[in-house]
């Protein structure tokens, strides 16, 4: 079936954004640069760390039990700017040495 009755529209080589020798199509121009993501690595864990809460204590619970985590763990975030959203990968942020106080402050 030809593009036209696909009813698909390409960007023509004007709407292109010349860097160095390299061409950016417009969608690539949009927002911050785009990184791949890899599921197993990036989403994987964060979704078997909300089941677990969710399996464990209910859904309910599992939310009050994440924000009451978060409220705790805030305080020692390492990196002001950034924020703690409860996922995996912001632990990153939080100092080693901080680990026992944020379990205390939950507890």
């Amino acid at each position: 079936m030809p593009r036209k009755d696909l009813g698909l529209q390409r960007s023509a080589i004007e709407h292109h954004k010349q860097i160095g020798k390299e061409l950016v199509p417009p969608f690539q121009q949009m927002g911050p640069p785009m990184e791949q993501i890899f599921w197993v690595w990036d989403l994987l864990p964060e979704f078997l760390w909300i089941d677990a809460l969710v399996h464990e204590y209910g859904q309910h619970e599992a939310n009050v039990t994440l924000n009451d985590f978060l409220s705790a763990a805030d305080r020692f975030n390492s990196h002001h700017t950034e924020i703690l959203d409860g996922t995996m990968g912001a632990f990153r942020f939080y100092c080693r040495r901080s680990t026992a106080s944020i379990s205390q402050g939950i507890g």
